[in-house]
């Protein structure tokens, strides 16, 4: 039973999904009980001591969710890790309003409270809230922004006639080996494109410097870390569960279910080698 609350779910769904498995009818009351019987191994994983994590990964999922008779915009802000074997870790979460200063330091210092140490990089989407308070939380580490999201928002500031030219362009900046030929490439781009497409030129030349951080790290471990794709899979199960949990009457219901998926993936993860460390070491 607590497996099919713990996989996440409206009030409603779950106990559908436990009627048509265990033939037995549970109301809101209950299922809210079950969800909050989870409460103290979820705790338990959400405070754990942490150590050193070369490698920081944060997202954010924001839905309207039910509050009372009010429904409003709810952050849900959460960090993975890559550990000094290589290893992925889901490192914690919190609750905020949106994406403001906030509630990313709320996070971040939520980290470090528990011992996190040894950032060198962190990769994320570009949040306005983040990008405030990265520097002050964890001085000395580098930003990498995320290159498909970046591309996405390129997309929306040039012409549709010319998005397909333009982004194979710009492709040839960030496969470019190293930040040189980059820049390179970038000058290149730059003489064919200022004219044409000012404004999309102006973004990608204001971006650049974090969209090539990760050129400072080793060759084998740019690829992975030029985007947040290690959390792709885990964006698209919070978005269906956020669906699902929208309409909850009580807001703890989505960070429980949420927490629950996040457990999984963390499992999932253990003792799997994502990077190749000793490539840091040489």
């Amino acid at each position: 039973m607590m497996t099919a609350v713990s996989v996440g779910g409206s009030h409603q769904t779950t106990s559908r999904r436990l009627v048509e498995s265990l033939s037995v009818d549970l109301n809101a009351s209950l299922v809210s009980q079950l969800l909050k019987a989870r409460d103290p191994v979820l705790e338990a994983f959400r405070s754990r001591p942490l150590g050193t994590f070369p490698y920081l990964m944060v997202d954010a999922r924001f839905d309207r969710v039910r509050e009372g008779r009010r429904v409003g915009s709810r952050g849900f802000l959460w960090a993975a890790g890559v550990n000094k074997k290589g290893e992925r870790e889901v490192l914690g979460w919190v609750e905020g309003r949106g994406d403001t200063k906030e509630s990313w330091l709320a996070l971040l210092n939520s980290l470090i409270d528990r011992g996190l140490a040894g950032v060198e990089l962190v990769v994320s989407d570009t949040y306005v809230g983040l990008c405030k308070v990265e520097e002050v939380a964890l001085p000395g580490a580098r930003w990498q922004g995320c290159q498909a999201h970046f591309l996405h928002r390129l997309q929306g500031r040039v012409a549709v006639a010319e998005q397909k030219v333009f982004r194979a362009a710009v492709q040839m900046v960030l496969d470019a080996p190293e930040r040189a030929q980059a820049r390179m490439q970038m000058e290149v781009l730059g003489d064919r494109w200022r004219v044409r497409e000012p404004k999309a030129v102006a973004y990608l030349e204001e971006n650049l410097d974090s969209l090539l951080a990760v050129f400072d790290f080793p060759v084998a471990h740019q690829r992975r870390l030029r985007t947040t794709n290690l959390l792709e899979s885990v964006v698209d199960d919070l978005k269906r569960k956020g669906r699902q949990v929208r309409a909850s009457p009580d807001p703890s219901i989505r960070e429980r279910v949420f927490g629950a998926l996040l457990m999984k993936y963390h499992q999932a993860w253990a003792r799997i080698s994502w990077l190749n460390m000793q490539t840091a070491d040489a």
